[in-house]
């Protein structure tokens, strides 16, 4: 029972951290279970944004911890205000990253987003974990 309680908590903690940071994405209005770790950079003129994100289908996997890191996605924005995800990416379901298959490979179990620089290429510094 404890246990179950401390996931409540820190579930509704991740989601009123996001909601903070996150302000113009949800989860529904996204299409996703959890959103966190937005890392937003202008080249150009346009904003991208990375962020980490636990798809539906993740919901209820008792093999994974109560945080919002499962795959990394990508948005796009003339303004900074207004969002369009991409599903144009190589991870699965079009995430920019997503979790490695085989489980002795690393961050087999889930990968958030840590920091993005941009220049003449994107890099993208990752985090994340195994079952």
């Amino acid at each position: 029972m404890q246990a179950a309680m401390q996931r409540a908590l820190l579930a509704a903690c991740v989601t009123q951290a996001v909601a903070l940071t996150m302000p113009f994405a949800t989860p529904a209005s996204w299409k996703v279970h959890t959103l966190g770790g937005p890392r937003v950079a202008k080249v150009d003129g346009a904003y991208t944004l990375f962020y980490h994100y636990r798809p539906l289908e993740d919901k209820d996997n008792p093999e994974l911890p109560p945080i919002s890191t499962g795959r990394i996605g990508r948005a796009t924005s003339p303004d900074g205000l207004a969002w369009e995800v991409q599903h144009d990416g190589l991870g699965e379901g079009g995430s920019s990253v997503s979790k490695a298959e085989d489980w002795f490979q690393h961050d087999c179990g889930h990968v958030g987003c840590g920091d993005v620089l941009s220049g003449d290429a994107w890099f993208l510094y990752t985090y994340g974990g195994s079952n």
